[in-house]
């Protein structure tokens, strides 16, 4: 394959794939090298002929606004708060995405993110503290580890177990602990 072939080929799978899922540089970069060794594989090429020009097409990626890191870091960590994720479980999150530990700092800070708020959607998610079921007896020791697990505090986890059904409830529509 020409290298304008390649350049090409490589230009059209990024952005495809970006068409389909939010991105980090790190990311992108990791898909079009599994692209390009398959495709290298497929016509017999060496595959470190392509890695210039993956970085090439990484920069373009960059330099066009298509991806940006900062950008792909706030929207997960806002994600994040919604699905109940803890601060440190998102920044590891974005850290295997390869974004920069600094970035990912930023962009929590930067961010409507409420630990309180996302351990309460959690516990609601999962049926945890307040939202247990009346009906089962709930093992404490059981409980709190599952909260470490998702990476919330233990001063975090027995604020939301301490709440009632009602104030919890109300703290979610309210946004905040009482």
């Amino acid at each position: 394959m020409s290298p304008e072939r390649r350049k090409k080929y490589l230009k059209n799978a990024a952005a495809y794939y970006l068409s389909k899922h939010a991105a980090s540089e790190e990311q992108l970069r990791l898909v079009l090298v599994r692209k390009a060794r398959r495709k290298a594989e497929a016509l017999e090429q060496e595959p470190e002929e392509w890695l210039s020009d993956i970085s090439e097409t990484v920069l373009w990626f960059v330099g066009h606004g298509f991806v940006n890191d900062a950008e792909f870091a706030r929207v997960k960590a806002n994600a994040g708060l919604a699905r109940g994720k803890s601060s440190r479980r998102v920044q590891m999150e974005l850290k295997a995405k390869g974004v920069a530990d600094e970035i990912a700092k930023d962009a929590l800070e930067q961010s409507d993110h409420d630990e309180d708020l996302a351990c309460l959607r959690l516990a609601r998610r999962r049926r945890l503290g307040p939202f247990a079921r009346p009906d089962t007896q709930v093992d404490e020791a059981r409980e709190i580890a599952k909260f470490a697990r998702a990476g919330f505090g233990y001063d975090t986890i027995r604020r939301i177990r301490d709440l009632s059904l009602e104030e919890a409830e109300n703290a979610l529509l309210d946004g905040f602990l009482p």
